[in-house]
């Protein structure tokens, strides 16, 4: 007999997965997904939620990404992978998630070739947004000299893409510390722990799902799990699955406080409860340089996935560099006078992000 059987469950209640028959929201779930939903449905340019390790950011992000209907927004969901993340990353994503064909290895090519696929979802009136799980990834110079550029393009005097940046404590510190980065941030949240009260209602709502009883935790066994794992989803069900397997390992029919104890000296829970998280601080002013990566990623978009990931060769398009709104992406084309004014806190990095785009 397994310990689904043992509990008469239908499925495991705890399994750390993105199956949304589980989903429940917390009262800080429900906040930052309105925040976040409300940045980029009043078109603010960077909306950043941060949180730690395990407090459902991911889950999030996907909610979130679901929730952009296609009739409104061009959306794509990408993940950042820690030591798999170069100079060129983000663009090249983003030009693969709005189908960009023959995508160039030349930098301001590519923004042309960005530029000119986010001008025809504006023209189609949609708004293009790009959600970024992971995003501590990103936290570097060369990343966010490309979200900066992004952020700097402009149609008809509105910038034309927002980008949500979904990551742990350290994309938070990182943005601080670089002040000009800091200012392009208009929407910014962080994602609190599931609060006494709330987290036996989550252990509650995911052993009903499953098919089982919520009495197959004693109450005092309840609030013990959501205590030790402080209130963190990924850890809550950690915990939870392997009191399960205790009370199983002894034959007894419920969970209680001694089976949770013990699940929680297994996984070593009782002897930290600080976060794992670590800061990564970034200098001001950076010095955005570096070449162009190709490798893959995860990704999804409303449209076609195979233009994502394997695009077919096409003659690439040409775009006059005076139509792209840019300020950090200064490539020594000369702009003509009546062209879109620089952010004066920028001007001091053009000069180092001109040898980006060499």
């Amino acid at each position: 007999m397994s310990q689904k059987d043992h509990f008469d469950c239908r499925q495991n209640p705890f399994q750390n997965d993105l199956n949304m028959d589980f989903f429940i929201e917390s009262a800080g779930f429900e906040q930052a997904q309105a925040r976040m939903l409300r940045g980029v449905e009043s078109e603010k340019s960077l909306c950043v939620l941060t949180g730690a390790p395990g407090s459902g950011k991911t889950m999030l992000a996907h909610v979130l990404y679901e929730a952009l209907d296609e009739e409104s927004f061009e959306a794509g969901l990408l993940v950042g992978v820690p030591g798999g993340i170069g100079p060129g990353w983000l663009m090249t994503r983003v030009a693969r998630m709005l189908g960009v064909e023959d995508i160039s290895e030349d930098r301001m090519t590519l923004l042309g070739q960005i530029y000119q696929s986010l001008v025809q979802v504006a023209d189609d009136g949609r708004r293009t947004c790009v959600i970024v799980d992971e995003a501590q990834a990103l936290a570097t110079p060369d990343m966010f000299g490309e979200i900066r550029g992004l952020l700097n393009l402009e149609h008809e005097d509105k910038n034309v893409i927002s980008i949500v940046l979904i990551g742990q404590s350290r994309l938070g510190a990182a943005l601080d510390a670089d002040s000009v980065m800091k200012q392009r941030v208009e929407a910014r949240v962080q994602l609190r722990e599931w609060q006494v009260g709330e987290r036996e209602d989550y252990l509650r709502h995911r052993l009903t799902v499953a098919g089982g009883l919520d009495s197959i935790f004693d109450a005092d066994a309840l609030q013990l799990v959501g205590s030790i794992a402080r209130g963190l989803p990924r850890q809550m069900n950690n915990l939870a699955d392997n009191a399960m397997y205790e009370a199983f390992a002894m034959s007894v029919a419920s969970v209680h406080v001694q089976h949770v104890n013990k699940a929680a000296e297994e996984l070593s829970l009782l002897e930290s409860s600080e976060s794992e998280d670590e800061t990564v601080l970034l200098s001001d002013p950076v010095d955005f340089t570096g070449g162009l990566l190709d490798e893959p990623t995860q990704a999804s978009a409303h449209h076609d996935q195979t233009s994502i990931m394997a695009p077919e060769l096409v003659p690439e398009p040409s775009i006059p560099p005076a139509a792209i709104a840019i300020d950090d992406m200064d490539s020594g084309v000369d702009m003509p006078e009546e062209g879109p004014p620089k952010d004066e806190e920028d001007e001091l990095l053009d000069s180092a992000f001109a040898d980006l785009m060499d």
